[in-house]
């Protein structure tokens, strides 16, 4: 039974793409890949310069350092959408992916997760003019989505008119035009846009069951995965997730959304 396991693992990994770097071949490398969001402040965003920026980027970089333990190595950030997360991790392209991932059953097989270190809800942006205030009102209306995200899932299972758009900045643009009645995703995604435009809303902001974010690694990288979880405690411990925070949420929607709905610290606290 044991060698019919490793047979099938080791078929899986030839199947899906290479072995994945152990912690100690990315300490004796110097180097690591992790992917961020290129576009989805502020977890991350890519600028003009080539740097990130974001709260998952910061998370990013200070899981790199302790990684490398001072001793100095290359940190490799490397831009990343929905739909390209996990065929980055079978493919050995990224050695963690640090990108708003919710932890599923569907995606379980895709990848193994850390401890989550953020929780979400998903919400729903529509115009003020529409008026919507109940889910039910989307059966006959149009709801824009993006591919491979926990809010495509929630259409689907919906049976909601779905339409896909490239990106957040795609569904907004979708919604504006009227060719959308709605854009689901993350609350916290959706959230942004009333901020910087007064003629859109949030009227559905708590929808579906709350989803944990976590970071994902190579399916069998025991060694990685078991790092980034000690560090996570101790992060939350050191108040990391507090200041990071304050640092980029707070300004980017400037004091409408509130930390504890979001935040894990409480959750870590029984693990000091």
């Amino acid at each position: 039974m044991k060698k019919i396991s490793l047979c099938m693992a080791l078929l899986a990994s030839v199947l899906t793409g290479s072995f994945a770097d152990s912690l100690d071949e990315i300490r004796e490398n110097k180097h690591i890949r992790i992917g961020v969001y290129e576009a989805e402040p502020p977890f991350g965003k890519q600028l003009e310069d080539g740097s990130f920026e974001g709260f998952e980027v910061e998370l990013a970089k200070v899981l790199a350092d302790r990684i490398f333990e001072g001793n100095g190595g290359e940190i490799e950030l490397i831009p990343v959408t929905n739909e390209v997360r996990f065929p980055m991790l079978q493919k050995n392209e990224a050695d963690m992916i640090v990108a708003a991932v919710s932890v599923t059953e569907d995606r379980k097989p895709l990848a193994d997760f850390s401890m989550p270190y953020f929780s979400v809800n998903l919400g729903i942006l529509t115009k003020k003019s529409s008026k919507i205030t109940s889910l039910q009102e989307f059966n006959e209306k149009k709801l824009g989505a993006l591919k491979k995200t926990t809010g495509e899932a929630f259409a689907m299972k919906k049976a909601l008119n779905m339409v896909y758009c490239n990106d957040s900045v795609d569904c907004y643009q979708k919604l504006k035009s009227g060719e959308i009645d709605g854009y689901v995703n993350n609350n916290l995604f959706v959230y942004a846009y009333p901020i910087l435009d007064d003629s859109v809303e949030v009227p559905l902001g708590n929808l579906g069951n709350t989803v944990f974010l976590a970071i994902a690694v190579q399916k069998g990288n025991e060694t990685l995965l078991n790092f980034i979880n000690q560090e996570l405690i101790k992060l939350s411990k050191e108040g990391f997730f507090k200041e990071a925070y304050a640092n980029t949420f707070e300004p980017f929607y400037k004091g409408t959304v509130n930390k504890k709905y979001f935040l894990l610290d409480d959750l870590y606290n029984s693990f000091f």
